[in-house]
């Protein structure tokens, strides 16, 4: 196989996945995460 055509494709699928769940969490999760924010920890403590 071609070393350059898998590690580019290595790379897109890389990409195109963490912008996948990047929309699927902030963005259509997003109300249903508010909806439970109370059970997570305030921002600022540890």
């Amino acid at each position: 196989m071609n070393t350059k055509k898998l590690v580019l494709t290595i790379i897109v699928v890389f990409v195109v996945a963490n912008l996948t769940g990047f929309f699927i969490h902030a963005v259509l999760l997003r109300p249903e995460y508010m909806a439970v924010k109370e059970h997570y920890r305030p921002e600022g403590r540890r």
